[in-house]
């Protein structure tokens, strides 16, 4: 009757025989049988493997479901995703070179990739973002069963006290293991007195009567702060592998953060790929004057779309490349150092602090500036690069 309900384990009444006083030439003479206690059959090691099990199946359903949301939102081997949005580009400037194409053409198809990109990471971000609202509200459900694990520890080790077993209690603080489980990897000691002692890896998380309660952490780690989960009494960051916090932290720090790097990564690529593409190209800009004109215009539209790819503004970074430009070729450091050194600034543009992206400018600008063009064009060019720190 009992068979389907939640938490409940079978139970068999123990029995023992009586010794009889009298004897006869058939042999002793019995009394009966007396009561025992009713004994839970439940073995330990198997339970144990089935709680690993149900946080291993826990944590391979939320690597899943991130998975399923990165191929969502990539959308591949569609007309509508981002290898077609690349091969859309790239034709571009094809054409352009064979003269099939008009260079307006080539700066709206960059603007596509450019909107395109940042709306592909911005989905990412908002994926990651909803992992740790996951794992806030996984932490909690974890804490309620962990304080609810102490509280049967201390029921039954005070029901037990005259030796005899309190299996409904029992049970139901298995029940919360199981649970427990399936939120993370957790390993259970029974302790003589009935009460359990519940770990995370080799940490503690209830002893006895007691819970350590869990909570979540900014913990730094690089140029970033991570959200994990600790020990709420102690800080220490427990290592959870398993279950569906196990399965949270793996997406985001491993699935989601891996593809956000790599389209991040993608998008440097790219950069330096228009440098290729701009020198290629240079020529053509520079046949006449009026083309000249027009070509350097072009050339800082397009730097200012590999700018928005990382966020920054557009129409800032281009009147930036283009102030740049004309510093350094008004010095006499020639445009195509100040095409070289515009699209160099453009990818400094994303270092956050202004110390560092000083250094750094001041590395790329001017050794170009003063071995390839002489003082005056690395002067000019580190002119204008103090009105891009700014």
């Amino acid at each position: 009757a009992n068979a389907a309900t939640e938490g409940y384990t079978r139970q068999t009444l123990g029995l023992q025989p009586i010794a009889g006083d009298a004897s006869t030439l058939q042999g002793q003479i019995g009394q009966g049988v007396r009561f025992s206690g009713v004994r839970r059959e439940l073995d330990p090691a198997i339970e144990s493997r089935y709680n690993t099990s149900i946080s291993e199946s826990a944590a391979a359903d939320e690597v899943l479901r991130a998975f399923s949301g990165i191929e969502t939102i990539l959308n591949e081997l569609t007309d509508l995703d981002l290898s077609s949005e690349l091969g859309d580009f790239f034709t571009g400037w094809s054409e352009l070179a064979n003269g099939t194409q008009a260079q307006s053409q080539v700066v709206e198809q960059g603007q596509l990739l450019s909107g395109f990109m940042q709306r592909l990471r911005s989905d990412l971000t908002s994926q990651r973002n909803e992992l740790n609202d996951r794992l806030s509200a996984l932490t909690s459900e974890a804490n309620n069963s962990l304080t609810e694990i102490a509280r049967l520890n201390e029921q039954i080790t005070s029901s037990e006290s005259g030796g005899a077993t309190n299996n409904p209690l029992r049970d139901q603080r298995d029940q919360l293991v199981r649970d427990l489980s399936e939120i993370m990897d957790v390993t259970v000691i029974e302790q003589a007195s009935g009460a359990i002692d519940v770990l995370v890896a080799s940490s503690p998380v209830v002893l006895g009567s007691r819970s350590q309660g869990v909570e979540l952490r900014n913990i730094p780690k690089g140029d970033r702060i991570e959200t994990q989960v600790a020990i709420a009494s102690t800080g220490q960051v427990l290592d959870i592998r398993k279950g569906k916090i196990g399965g949270v932290l793996d997406s985001r720090d491993g699935t989601v953060d891996d593809t956000i790097a790599r389209l991040d990564d993608l998008a440097g690529q790219r950069v330096q790929h228009c440098h290729s593409l701009v020198a290629v190209h240079l020529p053509r800009f520079e046949i006449e004057p009026k083309a000249r004109t027009t070509g350097k215009a072009r050339i800082g539209h397009s730097l200012a779309i590999v700018a928005r790819v990382r966020g920054h503004d557009g129409k800032a970074a281009r009147q930036r490349c283009l102030f740049t430009r004309a510093r350094a070729h008004a010095a006499g450091g020639g445009f195509h150092f100040a095409v070289v050194a515009a699209i160099e600034l453009v990818d400094i543009i994303a270092v956050p602090d202004i110390g560092q992206r000083q250094f750094k400018a001041q590395r790329i600008i001017a050794p170009v500036g003063a071995g390839a063009f002489g003082c005056r064009g690395a002067d000019a060019a580190l002119r204008g690069w103090a009105v891009i720190a700014r």
